[in-house]
């Protein structure tokens, strides 16, 4: 237990610096449980990845751990959900992505150690934006009759997998605040500066 911004100096005479303490209890735990088995991870492609495995004797819940990719490391894993229940549907995932699981079981007394790993890839949607800076430049075109100006900017980056293509949508207004509406469609597939012209 730790406390922080605790009042007063604790060397100082009169402070009103505080004190704590931290007890813990336990009841007397006989109990044994044996890890899960039969752990499937199976993509459904709309909602997410359905977990299932088999009922452990004894147990009064189950703790379900997640992580990324095929082969993660064992501190990769974090808490999902603890649940009473065999089957989970886990929701918090993105189109093109592995993901793996691993379960214990519980009672009032102890836990069991984890299962064997599943893993599968979630194909549905995803719903990352990708990563992108921005406008790097606005220049005023002095090179044609036409009253235009140059944006450029450098090449975004998908964070999906299973769909690396980027559009970009230019917005145009004479008031900085305003609601945006699509002016220009500007794909591009491959990597580098881009440039459009907006007259």
């Amino acid at each position: 237990m730790k406390a922080t911004a605790v009042p007063g100096t604790g060397s100082a005479p009169y402070s009103n610096r505080q004190g704590y303490a931290l007890v813990a209890t336990y009841a007397t735990c006989a109990s044994t449980l044996t890890a899960p088995t039969g752990l499937t991870a199976t993509n459904n492609a709309t909602t997410g990845i359905d977990l299932s495995w088999n009922t452990v004797a004894g147990a009064t819940g189950y703790i379900v751990y997640k992580a990324k990719g095929a082969t993660p490391a064992a501190g990769d894993y974090s808490l999902l959900v603890q649940q009473a229940g065999t089957t989970f549907t886990d929701m918090k995932v993105q189109g093109g992505y592995t993901y793996s699981y691993k379960v214990r079981a519980t009672d009032n007394c102890s836990e069991s150690p984890l299962s064997s790993a599943a893993s599968a890839t979630y194909t549905g949607n995803c719903s990352l934006y990708p990563t992108f800076g921005g406008l790097t430049s606005i220049t005023n075109d002095l090179g044609t009759v036409v009253c235009d100006l140059l944006l450029g900017w450098s090449a975004a980056t998908s964070n999906c997998p299973a769909a690396p293509g980027i559009t970009y949508n230019i917005y145009r207004a004479t008031t900085p605040y305003f609601t945006p509406g699509p002016v220009i469609s500007w794909p591009r597939a491959s990597r580098g500066p881009r440039t459009a012209t907006l007259a």
